[in-house]
């Protein structure tokens, strides 16, 4: 996804990942026969002054998977760190990280916060069938179980139809990924039977207007996803979609950040 991020989306997801800068932050030997985990404490922020552990214990084996997330997360960095120079040749420009969580409190957006907060799984309006499960959760059509697999195959956290508060309205968006290097996060719809079910195009409509109401419109604040026999769903579309809207954010997010500094 990094290749497709715009330069706002770049630049700001550096700027969180910078954090996960530092290269080697860990080592594994042996002493007297047991496998040790040595971590620079500092990197890591532990708050256990102790930083060495035989990988034996359940305090080796955690801080070996959080030195093996920070690993993941410096391959990111330097991924996007490679991508920014390739294209622009020149070092990204330093975005304050409090000055994007303030942006992003200003917009019309949801913030990661807010994603905090909301409880997945209640919409019970609509009959789920058992055998359309995925990671032990109920999801109403194959469809929504491609993008739940996009959202993961792409690192993304979601919650599954939680019960947000627009105004006077309550919906249930079919996804909220939260992109937590953006501090935001956002409802993505499905809308699959537009045209084949005349009381499934009315709830859609419905929903629209809910949206509406609040100031929210499909494509400036919300993504969505459609399909037909014509045009199937694939993972490429769902990809672009939700790439479009995170520059969307980004671009958004960072105007704000600088007319700040202004």
């Amino acid at each position: 996804m990094i290749k497709q991020l715009s330069a706002d989306a770049l630049l700001l997801f550096i700027n969180y990942y910078k954090k996960y800068s530092t290269e080697n932050i860990y080592r594994i030997s042996t002493r007297k026969g047991n496998e040790c985990i040595r971590v620079y404490n500092a990197v890591l922020e532990l708050e256990n002054k102790e930083h060495e552990y035989r990988l034996s214990t359940q305090q080796g084996r955690e801080l070996l998977k959080l030195c093996e997330e920070y690993d993941k997360n410096h391959q990111l960095y330097i991924r996007a760190l490679n991508e920014w120079r390739a294209r622009y040749n020149c070092t990204p420009p330093q975005i304050d990280t409090e000055a994007v969580k303030t942006a992003v409190s200003h917009s019309q957006f949801w913030s990661s916060t807010y994603y905090n907060e909301l409880t997945a799984e209640q919409n019970t309006a609509f009959a789920q069938s058992k055998a359309l499960t995925y990671n032990d959760i109920l999801f109403r059509s194959k469809s929504e179980i491609l993008i739940a697999k996009t959202l993961d195959n792409l690192n993304i956290e979601y919650k599954y139809e939680p019960a947000v508060n627009l105004s006077s309205d309550v919906v249930y968006p079919d996804f909220v990924p939260n992109i937590h290097w953006l501090f935001a996060c956002f409802p993505l719809e499905h809308f699959g039977r537009i045209g084949q079910d005349n009381s499934y195009t009315d709830d859609i409509t419905t929903k629209l207007r809910k949206y509406a109401r609040a100031g929210m419109l499909p494509g400036n604040n919300f993504a969505y996803t459609t399909e037909s026999d014509i045009f199937p769903l694939n993972a490429d579309k769902i990809e672009e979609e939700i790439v479009f809207m995170i520059n969307n954010i980004a671009s958004r997010i960072l105007n704000q950040c600088l007319q700040s500094e202004s």
